[in-house]
């Protein structure tokens, strides 16, 4: 048996290991279940959530195994993990789903940044049937509604003010904030920018700057502040890319405070990357490196581990620029399209950005 300094934990030696494995092929199902059960405990108390909903799944408790996922808030529901994640679901009695209306929408979330839009639709009208069928009390109704507004809402993306008739909605029916959004997790689903995400009609930035900046308060007030400074990442993107660098840098500034007084290390991501692309203006490497170094502390501050491929495409589009293909992240260089690393949102920042420099 090893002992792990850094992790401060042991690890069995593998001659150890396939012995259990062969006593517990032996023991019978009740014995397996049970043992399976309290590790799904044991790894809840640890926070490993997903390997808690492994051990459940294994025991073919779907009860605890909705419940971590309702703790869990999609935190743990990497791209690579989409396939697990819609089995869980999909082999999990349809009674039972309608004991866990949050995972429910959490699942669904999920599935929009999964893409999946036919189950995100299908599991909208589960819990719309849940609404209509429910004996939960008229405040727990509306909130749930009010939830199912703000879900909906992601049927309109990247339709600013589409999105916020949902916001205003839910705000509405809501007496608090919502139960099911994860919101120390990404905004922007990885992406390194907010213009790419909501910029969508040639002539009208301008126009949905103003709108973005009249629509987060209500998502904030659903949210708890998930996002926030989003709105002034768009505005002093619009001032770069007019090559207006002062207004720039004053929204800029703007985002940065309320994105750092929030906990959105994803939005201090947006203003970093903004931050390197007008220091490059200057000519000044050294800083540029120091930012990308700020990144990657903002992401071990805050252990938001899947930022690391946002900074892989902030690292590539710089080092494109400047002609250094060696040092363009691999996945990027080979064109992955279709990478496991990014959540779909994501992608239009990817898609546009490789054409224009990495390929």
């Amino acid at each position: 048996m090893n002992y792990d300094v850094k992790t401060k934990t042991y690890q069995i030696h593998n001659i150890f290991t396939n012995f259990l494995k062969e006593v517990l092929e032996k023991k019978d199902t009740d014995y397996k279940i049970n043992l399976y059960k309290r590790a799904g405990d044991w790894y809840v108390k640890t926070g490993e959530y997903l390997t808690a909903m492994h051990y459940f799944y294994a025991a073919g408790d779907f009860d605890n195994l909705l419940a971590v996922v309702e703790l869990d808030k999609a935190n743990s529901f990497e791209n690579e993990k989409k396939e697990l994640v819609i089995k869980f679901f999909e082999e999990c009695p349809q009674e039972i789903k309608q004991r866990h209306p949050v995972a429910l929408l959490v699942y669904a979330m999920a599935l929009i940044t999964f893409n999946e839009m036919e189950l995100f639709a299908k599991v909208c009208e589960e819990v719309t049937d849940l609404i209509q069928n429910s004996s939960l009390d008229p405040n727990e109704i509306d909130n749930l509604k009010g939830e199912l507004e703000l879900l909906s809402s992601f049927k309109r993306y990247n339709d600013i003010m589409g999105m916020s008739e949902h916001h205003k909605k839910a705000c509405e029916l809501m007496k608090g904030p919502s139960v099911f959004m994860h919101t120390r997790g990404s905004w922007t689903f990885g992406s390194p920018s907010v213009l790419y995400m909501f910029y969508r009609e040639s002539g009208k930035l301008e126009q949905e700057v103003q709108e973005i900046k009249e629509a987060m308060p209500y998502y904030y007030q659903l949210t708890n502040g998930h996002g926030m400074g989003a709105e002034y990442v768009m505005a002093a993107e619009w001032h770069y890319n007019m090559g207006d660098f002062e207004n720039a840098e004053i929204e800029m500034y703007k985002a940065i405070n309320q994105a750092s007084r929030g906990l959105q290390a994803n939005i201090v991501i947006c203003v970093l990357f903004l931050q390197v692309r007008l220091t490059l203006m200057k000519g000044d490497y050294s800083c540029v490196l120091n930012l990308f170094k700020k990144m990657h502390q903002e992401i071990k501050k805050h252990k938001v581990y899947m930022l690391i491929h946002t900074i892989d495409m902030c690292t590539g589009f710089v080092n494109a620029l400047l002609q250094q293909d060696e040092k363009i992240p691999e996945w990027l260089a080979e064109g992955d399209f279709n990478s496991e690393r990014l959540f779909f949102p994501a992608r239009a920042f990817y898609n546009i950005n490789t054409v224009g420099h990495f390929c």
